[in-house]
């Protein structure tokens, strides 16, 4: 565990440092004056409770909770925000800071500081299905509904 922990630090701070020359880039071009920058996963990390990558159906923080970083047109001081959102406010979020309409069929809601709202007990829904077939019905699974403090949990 010890060394896929170190393996595991060693390719973030590898990581870290590929960013930092990418925003510097940014900043150094005068991108940074005019463009939104976004960088966010599909996923978080877990390596608690003897878990090592992603082989788990437990939907833990660790696990749900990705990184979201968004750098608006000339910002120049960190802004943290605590609130729930979702991967799936992305979407109407972007759409509304380049000017175009939100599609009817989009989910998701303005991320907050970005157009919308701070919601503190808004409901999250999370969901792990990556044991299930592709070509099946969804049958393995598991499905989670956060809300404030309060987590709803179907392993299925």
């Amino acid at each position: 565990m010890h060394l896929n922990r170190q393996y595991y630090d060693e390719f973030i701070a590898s990581w870290d440092h590929e960013v930092a020359r990418l925003f510097d880039y940014l900043k150094d071009s005068g991108l940074t004056e005019n463009s939104y920058i976004i960088v966010t996963a599909d996923h978080g990390e877990m390596f608690e409770g003897g878990e090592l990558g992603h082989v788990t159906k437990l939907i833990y923080d660790p696990l749900i909770r990705v990184p979201l970083v968004i750098s608006r047109p000339g910002q120049t001081a960190r802004e943290d925000v605590h609130t729930p959102t979702s991967s799936v406010d992305l979407l109407p979020t972007i759409a509304h800071l380049t000017g175009n309409p939100i599609p009817e069929w989009a989910e998701g809601k303005l991320l907050p500081y970005l157009g919308g709202e701070a919601e503190e007990e808004r409901s999250v829904f999370s969901m792990d299905a990556k044991f299930n077939s592709s070509f099946g019905p969804l049958v393995n699974y598991s499905m989670s509904l956060t809300r404030g403090r309060h987590r709803l949990t179907n392993y299925c």
